[in-house]
């Protein structure tokens, strides 16, 4: 059975997707980053589809539905499960403050509330149309190894 996911965006939900590419981005701009040397040392995907996955959210215009195959539900799986995990250390502050005013400082945390409530349902839905595969599973775990969560 070929696995796929759909998602019609609007454009909140795209903002979000493409949020959560930029600070992956910012992660891969950073080679130093604990984050970083842990994905290239799991070699968990290749960057070239994981541009091309966020290609098809960059362009995809309102109401649009984007699928996703296995690979690039996987991908945009770890684009979200890392750009969570980044937010709630210093790159989210840093990513933040590069995007908003300093006035906005203190809508730090409902911003960031905001994105990884988003992202934690993304995140289940995807498990959930994926929890029966054997690979997804292990590919999980060995992302789950780059920054536990307790």
């Amino acid at each position: 059975m070929k696995k796929e996911l759909a998602i019609r965006l609007n454009p909140l939900l795209k903002a979000l997707f493409l949020d959560d590419f930029s600070v992956f981005g910012f992660l891969l701009l950073s080679p130093d980053h604990p984050f970083t040397k842990k994905i290239d040392e799991l070699d968990l995907f290749d960057f070239k589809q994981a541009l091309s996955v966020y290609e098809k959210f960059f362009h995809a215009r309102d109401g649009e539905v984007v699928k996703l195959d296995f690979e690039e539900i996987f991908i945009e799986y770890a684009v979200i499960n890392l750009s969570s995990k980044a937010w709630l250390t210093d790159i989210g502050e840093t990513c933040f403050a590069t995007k908003a005013p300093a006035e906005n400082e203190p809508y730090f945390e409902q911003v960031r509330d905001i994105i990884l409530r988003h992202n934690s349902i993304i995140i289940q839905i995807m498990k959930k149309v994926l929890s029966a595969d054997p690979h997804f599973r292990k590919r999980v775990e060995q992302l789950e190894a780059v920054l536990p969560v307790e």
